[in-house]
């Protein structure tokens, strides 16, 4: 089991580099199957980059998929049912009907529960609890340890107000936020994952249940490759990168947990000191490097793009 990071700047060419180490791995190895994660947005497109490179014209030992869509993948291989979700107008509709129910038990959302955008600001929170994997007794245990009082009472309003629209949810219905939180319980028992070669493009971080699934990826994969924007080793430390380092060093955590090798770092090579994507316009690479550093450079060429 490995694991390796390529790593580059914004444009340097770390997808560019999957896409062809996938399509390469087809030619040499095509028994092997190759998983590319990337964000929901980017499915349709990578998928039209992969086919267009590729010379077969059409894309057989590789798949490229979400989080959400490696999902229902698997729930399919392994013959469970999938829930029906609600869209947003259907949720929205369950959370107004939820908070009229309880409307009595809540304490510092009380005055506002009734007021227009309220629920969809709920329904907001809601989706975000259940997307980091926070259920109403966790919220109601930091609650009891909260020493404010109404910060305390706040916690313990938006654990009513989860609670009470999950029951509303039933059985019947299920929030797509915790189609991941399933697989979780599931993904060890996949023979689509076991033994494939796993590409994560596209991403600048993580949900702590995403780090879950990586985890597991990295026991069941023999090759995991993720794509991170980060500057070359050489270059100066930046806090621009700090929330994307803590990324690496929480998956190099699970990595160590799981006795995986880390291989040394794919970094992506500059051209002229610019990234491929902005190789011919010095004023927007000038830019690019520069931006938010606080080093007061000047730019001296010829403004031509900006």
């Amino acid at each position: 089991m490995s694991l390796t990071f390529i790593r580059g700047r914004s444009g340097s060419g770390k997808s560019t580099w999957m896409t062809r180490e996938i399509l390469q791995r087809g030619r040499k190895v095509p028994q092997q199957r190759c998983i590319l994660l990337v964000p929901d947005q980017f499915t349709l497109e990578t998928q039209r980059i992969l086919v267009a490179r590729s010379e077969s014209n059409a894309l057989i030992h590789v798949d490229v998929l979400s989080f959400s869509r490696l999902a229902y993948r698997v729930f399919k291989e392994l013959g469970m049912d999938t829930a029906e979700y609600l869209d947003d107008i259907g949720q929205l509709m369950v959370m107004r009907l939820a908070l009229d129910e309880i409307r009595g038990e809540l304490h510092y959302y009380a005055p506002s529960a009734g007021r227009p955008g309220f629920a969809e600001e709920a329904l907001r929170m809601v989706r975000e609890l259940a997307q980091y994997g926070v259920d109403p007794e966790q919220l109601r245990a930091a609650a009891r340890q909260e020493a404010l009082v109404s910060m305390s009472v706040k916690l313990q309003d938006i654990a009513r107000m989860a609670e009470a629209f999950e029951e509303k949810l039933g059985e019947s219905y299920a929030m797509r936020e915790k189609t991941l939180e399933r697989l979780t319980g599931c993904l060890e028992r996949s023979e689509y994952v076991s033994g494939a070669a796993l590409f994560i493009d596209g991403f600048s971080g993580f949900t702590p249940i995403q780090f879950e699934l990586i985890g597991s990826f990295l026991s069941l994969c023999p090759e995991v490759f993720i794509s991170l924007t980060l500057p070359d080793p050489a270059d100066k430390p930046s806090p621009l990168f700090r929330r994307i380092d803590e990324t690496r060093r929480m998956i190099e955590d699970l990595a160590a947990e799981r006795n995986v090798t880390v291989l040394p770092d794919v970094v992506m090579a500059m051209r002229e000191g610019r990234t491929v994507r902005l190789a011919d316009s010095p004023e927007l690479s000038f830019l690019e490097e520069h931006f938010l550093r606080g080093d007061h450079a000047v730019y001296e060429g010829e403004n031509r793009r900006i």
